[in-house]
């Protein structure tokens, strides 16, 4: 009889609460302008010229002599200090008394007796904005997987407009970009853009987390507060928007067929889905409501949790890390250092995400930690001409037999003799809705050897498409891996 895996003991989760099903990143169109502007800055002038000023506005037609006794001034002091406010053009002299100009009293608000000077500047600076909602943007180097990310839709008539659109921009962000930035938020008011030069586009990461409730698997919510919240997200109201109809772009429709993937997943993992299997049918709701409420941890004593959502999310990424802690305690050098099998599922949007080049390269240091001479590599089995994420991501790219199979929506983690993960991409909703991911991670050998067997029939005989090594050696590394 096989064993059933209890959810475990985590943290259990509310049925309202929301969950990351996924993790994906979009890149941000953008572009540079140099802005040409008039901002007044508030100055200052010498201090017993301000108190000259504040005497003169208190006591108008003070006479010259006056304000020198008024100060202890003598005669060549107290005039020294009158010729500089009129210089400045502030005060004027009439028959030896003293008065504010239209320009001094400017100077003095209601009810203040503190002259407000301001002194007006000409500058020009190169500041970026997004071509979405034209809000400020910094600039941010792309890697070769990043730069084929994909991108967030901007309206053609509104990128065209930029130059003309930024002026607004900037004075609607002129606290950000200047103010806040020389940390003088009172002391600088923007009085005119005069002019703006458009400079080269490029684009930005967005990091977009995607929720759902428990309660309402089909709907999904996109996420941004990694990079912006409060005052920042609601300026941005355009991108949130953009997001949204990107991820339109990977609803699925349910299918009958999604009963053989599911039935695959029972194959390998009978100890995960026993109660949630009948016949050939796969209670798909119970199961991801349940493990939705109580997240389950790996331990020594526990080394398979069922898992909903992508292994992008950070409660599954933490829980290949305890596997692969767990898995390398017994591993020895002899062992040789395993390659990453992945089998890509095909979906819109699968891995499109920095966090798959992350994660490749982590289990490359974690597994080869020892290894000098015999480096790991990294390999992508995919249905047809891989995408290019897929392709700059991964060492090598196979080819997969799962369509023939109905299983071309089951994505495969296998790391030979460490760790396993097995997910099905189905829509838990009648009609069309972004897909859940339900499956497992284990570092148990029985269910190793099972996940082994299941990729084994779907990929062998090898057919390479790309190898970064030699498709000999690459070959020799993957039969011993499949134990063949």
């Amino acid at each position: 009889m096989t064993d059933r895996i209890n959810l475990g003991d985590g943290e259990s989760v509310s049925q309202d609460s929301e969950l990351d099903i996924d993790v994906i990143d979009a890149l941000l169109p953008c572009r540079r302008f140099v802005v040409k502007y008039r901002v007044a800055e508030l100055g200052s002038v010498a201090l017993v010229s301000e108190f000259m000023l504040r005497l003169v506005h208190t006591v108008e037609g003070i006479s010259e002599r006056e304000a020198g006794e008024y100060f202890g001034f003598a005669d060549s002091e107290v005039a020294y200090v009158i010729d500089d406010v009129v210089a400045l053009g502030f005060v004027e002299r009439r028959n030896g008394t003293l008065w504010l100009t239209l320009a001094g009293r400017e100077l003095f608000k209601p009810g203040d007796d503190m002259p407000q000077i301001f002194e007006m500047e000409i500058r020009t600076e190169r500041h970026a904005f997004d071509l979405i909602s034209l809000a400020p943007v910094e600039f941010t180097n792309l890697t070769t997987f990043d730069a084929v990310l994909p991108e967030l839709k901007v309206l053609p008539e509104k990128a065209a407009a930029a130059s003309k659109l930024v002026p607004n921009a900037f004075r609607r962000h002129f606290d950000t970009l200047v103010r806040r930035v020389n940390k003088v938020p009172l002391r600088q008011s923007l009085c005119s853009v005069d002019s703006v030069t458009p400079l080269d586009r490029y684009a930005a990461i967005v990091p977009i987390r995607i929720k759902a409730k428990a309660t309402v698997p089909g709907v999904v919510e996109p996420d941004v507060s990694d990079l912006w919240d409060g005052y920042d997200l609601d300026d941005r109201p355009e991108i949130v928007q953009a997001t949204t109809e990107l991820l339109k772009t990977a609803k699925m429709f349910g299918s009958d067929l999604d009963n053989v993937l599911f039935q695959c997943l029972s194959d390998v993992a009978p100890e995960v889905t026993a109660d949630y299997t009948k016949g050939r049918s796969f209670r798909r709701e119970a199961f991801f409501r349940d493990t939705a409420r109580r997240a389950g941890e790996l331990r020594r004593d526990r080394q398979t949790t069922p898992i909903v959502g992508s292994l992008w999310t950070d409660g599954n990424m933490a829980r290949i890390q305890r596997a692969l802690d767990y898995a390398m305690e017994s591993r020895k050098p002899e062992d040789g250092v395993p390659p990453i099998l992945w089998h890509v599922p095909t979906r819109p949007l699968w891995g499109t995400s920095r966090r798959l080049p992350q994660l490749l390269r982590h289990f490359e240091t974690t597994c080869g930690s020892w290894a000098d001479v015999d480096p790991g590599f990294s390999v992508a089995f995919v249905h047809d001409r891989p995408p290019r994420h897929i392709d700059r991501a991964f060492g090598a790219v196979l080819q997969s037999r799962a369509v023939a199979r109905s299983l071309n929506h089951l994505e495969i983690l296998l790391l030979p003799g460490l760790v396993a993960a097995v997910l099905v991409h189905a829509s838990l909703v009648v009609g069309e809705a972004y897909p859940v991911q339900l499956g497992f991670i284990s570092f148990n050998e029985s269910l190793l050897s099972r996940t082994s067997q299941l990729l084994s029939d779907l990929v062998m005989p090898f057919q390479v498409t790309r190898s970064s090594v030699d498709e000999g050696i690459l070959r020799s590394k993957l039969e011993i891996s499949f134990g063949s």
